[in-house]
C-alpha cells in the first residue's frame, strides 16, 4: 500500500495539520508513533474529527476526573456498567445522570484537542497519512478547525520555543504581505482580538518580519507565534516561506485499531482494577496494592502507568530496598516518557537511595510534564533548603555522634522534614487556605514569629495542592530588587525570559498566566519571608495583586502588616483581607512532632524522649518548632555523648575498630571519620572531642607513665582502678582491643551505668571488659615480636634482677678476700677482675633498649 510517511523532526505538527486541511480528503487517518506511544487521528474534509490512543491516561473517564466532573467512585461504577451491559462509556455516563449530551460533546472536543496539543512538543517520531473509506460511526461530535488549533498550539507554549526560533531564523529579515484566503481560513476561526488583527494588517509587503514584530504592541513571543501561524496557514505571504514536504497519492487504509496491548474488554478490566488498586495505595494498604498492580500488569503489560504504580507500591512495601522499585519505574518511563507520575515516583525513590542530584532532575522532569504537579515542586524546595542549611548546628560534635550511631542525618535538622508533620490545628488551617486558593478569594497573609515553621507550612501547602490545577510560583528567599523578584517568579512558572526590564518580564508572566487560564488552570504566587521584601518589591506585589486571574499568598512575621500600613502600600493593605496566624505547638503536639522527627530517620530506637523531657522542651521553646528542634537536639546529643562516655553503643552503630571496618562495617565512612573512631577511648560529655588516638599514641602515653612494681599490680587487682592502662598478663600492647565489632552493645534509651576501668587519659573511662578481650583473629595468631622500647615494665624488672645478682656476686667476692686476710694475717687484699663478676656479652637490657641516662647510678654496681 502506498502511503505518506514522514518525520516530525522535519515537519512539525502545525505544518502537517495545514497540509492535511488543504488536501481536504473526505475521510483520512493520520498515525503518529513515538514508540511505544501510538495515536491515530481521524479527519473529515481535512478537519480533525476524532482520535484513538494506546495511552489510557487520555481516555474520557480520566479527563472527566481531572476536570472534577466525576469522582473516582463514579468512574469505577461506570466501568462496571460498561463491562456488564457492553455499552459505550459516554452513553453510560449520560444514563447515570453524570453528563448531558452537550457536555459529552464538549468534553470529547477537549479530549481531541489535548491529544493533539501534546504532540506539538514532539521533536521526534514518525507520521503516516492515508485516505480511508469513512470515519468510524462513533465519531459524531463537532470537529476542530485547524486555524485556532495551530495558533493555540504555537502560542500557548506547546510548541517548543527553540523550534519556534529555528523556524523564524531564515524568515525574520524578509518582507511579508497579508493575503488572507478567507474561503479556506476565515479570520473568525483564529479568534483574533483587535491588537492581533492590527498586527496582521501591518504586513504590507515593505516591512520585514522583524520590523513588523518590533512595531507591534504585542509581547514578542506572542507576535512571533502569530507570525509563524500566519505564514503556515498562508494568511501572509513572502519569499522563501516554510518549505512544504511532498505529499503522495495514498490508497485507502483500513480502520483497524492501533496495534499494541490487549483487546477492549481486557483493557477495561485492567482499568477498573487499577482504580481499586489506587484506592488501596491511598489507604496505606501497600501489600494489597502491590498484589493488585502485579495482576494489572499481567492483564495489560504495555501500559507504562500500571508499571509505574507497581514500582511505587513495591517501594512503599519495602522502603529500605528501593533498587527493584527504581528499575520497574524506569521501565515504565521507557514505555511512556510523558508520565509525570512515573517521574515523580522515580524522584522519591532516588531520594530514598541518597541520589539527591538524580532525584532533583526527576522532579524537574515531572514538572515539565505537568506544571500543576506541585508535590514535585515541594520536594525541589526541600532539596533547595537542605543544600543551603548546615547539616549540624555544632558540626564538630554532632557529626561525630551521628556517624558513631549510624544515623542518616541529624533528626532535628532545622529544615522541613520528610514526611511532613502537621498537627490537627495546622491541618485545619492548610485545608482552609487550600479552599481560599481554589475559590480565588484574593491575597492572603500567613503570619508567624521567627522559627514558627512558616517554610514547612508552605511546603505542606504545595503537597496539598498537587492534585489541583494550580500553577504555583514559590519564592522562599525573595531577592531585594524588583527585576530579580519577577525573574524568580517567571522561572518558577516556566516563563523564564532574558528580558532586562521589569515591564518585559511582567509581560512574559502575564502571557503565562493567560496560557494557564486557557488550559483550565489557576495561578498562585507564594512569597516566603515577605517581611524582608524591599519597598520596590512590595510595590511589585501590589501591582500583581490587581490581576484577577492571580492569587497571591504572602508569608512572614507580623511586622510585615505594620510595613504596609503606610499610604504608599494602601492598595495592597486594602486587598489583603485574609490573615491567618500560625500558632505554636501545644505540649502534646510538641511530643508528637519530636516523635515524628525521630521516626523519619528511624532513630527512635537510639533515644526515646520521656514525658518530662517533652514538657521541659516545650517550656523552653514556647512551642516554636525551630526552638523545639534546637532543644530536642541538645537533649539527644547530650544523651548520645553520655552513651559514648560509657561506650554503650546501640546495635547497628558504626564500629570503632579498624577490624570492624575491614570486615565491611562502616566502609562508606570517610578516612577522617575512620581515624576518629579507631582506637580512641570514649570522651567525656564535659570535654570536647579530641583528635584521633592511635595505637602508638596509647603506648607512648604508657611509656611516659610511672612504672608500677609487681606488688603494686597485685594490689590493683583487688582494689579500685587507679593506675595507668593495664593488660592481662601475657598480653602485649598490640593485643589491646577497644570494644571491637564482635562485642554486643546494649540498645540506648536512657543509658544505665556500666563498669569502667581507667583510661590512658586521665578523666576518661572505658569498659573494663574491653581491656580484657582480644579479637578472634588475634587469638589464633602468634603474638608479634616486641619492638625496641616497647615493653618498658618487663625490661626494667629484668634490669633490677640483674643488678641484684651482680651485687650478690660482688659481696661474695669481698667476703672471700676478707677470709683470706684473716687466715694469712696480711693487710693487702686480693685483686679481683671486675669483668669476671658481670655476665659477658650484651645484656638483655642493652639488647632491647638503652638505660635511661637520667636514672641515678646504683652504688652496688662498679662504674667502668
Amino acid at each position: 500500500m502506498k502511503e505518506k510517511q514522514g518525520n516530525l523532526a522535519k515537519v512539525g505538527l502545525p505544518q502537517l495539520l495545514h497540509l492535511i486541511y488543504r488536501k481536504g480528503d473526505p475521510a483520512a487517518a493520520l498515525d503518529i508513533v513515538r514508540e511505544p506511544v501510538k495515536k491515530r487521528f481521524f479527519f473529515k474534509d481535512g478537519v480533525p474529527a476524532g482520535a484513538s490512543s494506546n495511552i489510557l491516561n487520555e481516555v474520557l473517564g480520566r479527563l472527566l476526573m481531572q476536570e472534577g466532573i466525576i469522582s473516582q467512585k463514579d468512574y469505577e461504577t461506570s466501568l462496571e456498567v460498561v463491562l456488564k451491559e457492553k455499552k459505550k462509556h459516554g452513553e453510560v455516563l449520560i444514563s447515570m445522570g453524570l453528563l448531558t449530551t452537550e457536555q459529552l460533546d464538549a468534553f470529547l472536543v477537549l479530549q481531541l484537542k489535548r491529544r493533539l496539543l501534546r504532540i506539538f512538543g514532539w521533536n521526534e517520531g514518525a507520521y503516516r497519512y492515508a485516505r480511508i473509506d469513512s470515519v468510524p460511526q462513533e465519531i459524531t461530535h463537532p470537529s476542530l478547525h485547524p486555524a485556532s488549533l495551530i495558533l493555540e498550539g504555537v502560542s500557548l507554549g506547546f510548541y517548543p520555543a527553540p523550534r519556534l526560533k529555528a523556524d523564524m531564523k531564515g524568515l525574520i529579515d524578509k518582507p511579508f504581505k497579508a493575503a488572507p484566503d478567507t474561503d479556506k481560513y476565515p479570520l473568525d476561526a483564529f479568534n483574533l482580538n483587535l491588537q492581533e488583527k492590527r498586527f496582521l494588517s501591518s504586513f504590507d509587503g515593505a516591512k520585514t518580519l522583524k520590523e513588523a514584530v518590533e512595531s507591534s504592541d504585542l509581547l514578542r513571543h506572542r507576535a512571533l507565534s502569530l507570525a509563524l501561524s500566519f505564514i503556515i496557514t498562508g494568511l501572509v505571504k513572502g519569499p522563501s516561506a516554510l518549505p512544504e514536504p511532498e505529499f503522495f497519492e495514498e490508497e485507502a487504509r483500513d480502520k483497524a485499531p492501533l496495534a499494541g496491548g490487549p483487546g477492549g474488554e481486557t483493557k477495561l478490566n485492567a482499568e477498573l482494577l487499577f482504580m481499586r488498586a489506587k484506592s488501596a495505595l491511598a489507604a496505606g494498604d501497600y501489600a494489597t496494592a502491590e498484589r493488585m498492580f502485579r495482576e494489572i500488569t499481567d492483564l495489560n503489560p504495555v501500559e507504562g502507568e500500571y508499571w509505574a504504580y507497581l514500582g511505587w507500591a513495591l517501594y512503599n512495601v519495602n522502603p529500605e530496598a528501593p533498587e527493584e522499585a527504581e528499575k520497574i519505574i524506569k521501565d515504565a518511563i521507557d514505555l511512556n516518557n510523558d508520565l509525570d507520575s512515573a517521574w515523580y515516583f522515580l524522584g522519591e525513590v532516588m531520594l530514598a537511595s541518597g541520589k539527591k542530584a538524580q532525584a532533583a532532575s526527576a522532579f524537574k522532569t515531572a514538572l515539565q510534564k505537568n506544571p500543576w504537579l506541585s508535590s514535585a515542586s515541594a520536594e525541589l524546595k526541600r532539596l533547595e533548603l537542605a543544600s543551603i542549611e548546615p547539616a549540624y548546628a555544632d558540626s564538630d560534635a554532632r557529626d561525630r555522634y551521628t556517624v558513631y550511631y549510624g544515623l542518616k542525618d541529624d533528626p532535628f535538622r532545622d529544615v522541613p522534614q520528610r514526611p511532613s508533620f502537621a498537627p490537627s490545628s495546622r491541618g485545619e488551617l492548610l485545608d482552609a487556605i487550600k479552599r481560599s486558593v481554589l475559590r480565588k478569594s484574593g491575597p492572603l497573609f500567613i503570619s508567624g514569629g521567627k522559627g514558627s515553621g512558616k517554610t514547612s507550612f508552605v511546603i505542606d501547602l504545595l503537597k496539598r495542592l498537587s492534585d489541583e490545577k494550580v500553577l504555583i510560583a514559590t519564592v522562599l528567599k525573595p531577592p531585594s530588587r524588583e527585576l530579580d523578584l519577577i525573574k524568580a517568579i517567571n522561572a518558577e512558572v516556566g516563563a523564564a525570559s532574558d528580558a532586562g526590564s521589569v515591564k518585559e518580564q511582567l509581560l512574559s508572566f502575564g502571557m503565562r498566566v493567560s496560557q494557564n487560564k486557557i488550559q483550565g488552570g489557576h495561578t498562585l504566587i507564594i512569597i516566603d519571608e515577605s517581611d524582608r521584601l524591599s519597598a520596590g518589591c512590595i510595590k511589585l506585589i501590589q501591582y500583581l495583586s490587581r490581576l484577577k486571574t492571580l492569587q497571591i499568598m504572602l508569608v512572614g512575621e507580623p511586622s510585615f502588616l505594620e510595613r504596609i500600613s503606610s499610604p504608599e502600600f494602601g492598595e495592597l493593605k486594602d486587598r489583603l483581607k485574609t490573615v491567618h496566624e500560625l500558632k505554636p505547638f501545644t505540649e502534646e503536639e510538641t511530643g508528637e512532632y519530636i516523635k515524628s522527627r525521630l521516626e523519619a530517620l528511624k532513630t527512635e530506637e537510639v533515644y526515646e524522649f520521656s514525658q518530662d523531657e517533652v514538657r521541659d522542651i516545650h517550656a523552653a521553646s514556647d512551642g516554636a518548632p525551630s526552638l523545639v528542634n534546637k532543644k530536642a537536639a541538645e537533649r539527644l546529643f547530650a544523651s548520645l555523648a553520655r552513651g559514648l562516655q560509657k561506650n554503650e553503643r546501640p546495635e547497628g552503630a558504626v564500629p570503632e575498630t579498624a577490624a570492624g571496618l575491614e570486615t565491611g562495617e562502616g566502609k562508606d565512612l570517610e578516612e577522617s571519620q575512620v581515624e576518629a573512631f579507631s582506637f580512641e577511648p570514649p570522651f567525656s560529655v564535659d570535654e570536647p572531642p579530641q583528635g584521633p588516638m592511635t595505637r602508638d599514641a596509647v603506648l607512648e602515653e604508657k611509656e611516659a607513665a610511672p612504672v608500677a612494681s609487681p606488688l603494686e599490680g597485685e594490689a590493683r587487682e583487688t582494689g579500685p582502678p587507679t593506675g595507668p592502662l593495664e593488660t592481662e598478663p601475657g598480653l602485649t600492647g598490640n593485643e589491646i582491643d577497644i570494644e571491637g565489632p564482635q562485642a554486643s552493645a546494649p540498645q540506648l534509651t536512657h543509658p544505665a551505668p556500666a563498669p569502667a576501668a581507667t583510661s590512658a587519659r586521665a578523666g576518661h573511662t572505658a569498659p573494663a571488659e574491653a581491656l580484657k578481650r582480644t579479637s578472634p583473629s588475634q587469638k589464633t595468631e602468634e603474638a608479634p615480636p616486641e619492638k625496641p622500647g616497647k615493653s618498658v615494665g618487663r625490661r626494667l624488672t629484668i634490669w633490677i634482677i640483674l643488678m641484684i645478682i651482680a651485687g650478690l656476686a660482688i659481696g661474695s667476692a669481698i667476703g672471700i678476700v676478707w677470709l683470706r686476710k684473716d687466715k694469712a694475717g696480711e693487710s693487702v687484699p686480693q685483686v679481683v677482675d671486675e669483668r669476671l663478676l658481670i655476665p659477658q656479652g650484651p645484656s638483655p637490657i642493652e639488647a632491647s633498649a638503652p638505660i635511661d641516662p637520667s636514672a641515678p647510678p646504683d652504688a652496688s654496681v662498679p662504674l667502668r
